[in-house]
């Protein structure tokens, strides 16, 4: 009888940790437009300015970005989120994928932006806890820091 307590009492954890597990996953990090904006330095030394503009709502994200005389835009999804970082799914590029000029910069510019273009590539966010007053993420598939706060106009500390 004492080991049926015991295995009732470990279905009824593992239920609860499994509701609260799926509660967690289904969470967006991201709510609202967010705004980044800096510089890129490619492999030929260069100094070029870049600016995202993000906007997400519910499970979609748009990701406006205007780098090196382009304007691109892409769609994500999210597919799940853990405690502030998420899973994403590209829906590829909406316009102005990157042109020649832009692919022929530097070998990791164009595979990142090859990469997000690309319909169901998968994009990893982990949350970087860091005291930059912006969210803050590293991206994973694409080797990519990325922060970014609510403010459009933003200045580099």
């Amino acid at each position: 009888m004492k080991i049926n307590n015991y295995l009732y009492l470990g279905v009824a954890l593992l239920s609860i940790a499994h509701l609260a597990y799926t509660l967690q996953s289904k969470a967006t990090p991201l709510q609202g437009n967010y705004f980044s904006s800096g510089i890129v330095i490619p492999s030929n030394g260069k100094i070029l300015d870049y600016s995202i503009r993000l906007q997400a709502n519910g499970d979609q994200l748009y990701y406006f970005n205007r780098f090196y005389d382009s304007n691109m835009e892409f769609l994500m999804h999210f597919s799940s989120g853990l405690f502030g970082s998420a899973r994403m799914l590209s829906g590829g590029a909406l316009a102005g994928l990157p042109d020649e000029k832009l692919l022929t910069l530097d070998r990791d510019i164009a595979f990142n932006y090859t990469y997000i273009g690309r319909p169901n590539s998968k994009l990893s966010l982990y949350r970087l806890d860091l005291d930059s007053g912006s969210t803050c993420y590293y991206i994973r598939e694409i080797s990519l820091p990325l922060c970014a706060g609510t403010d459009r106009v933003r200045k580099i500390k």
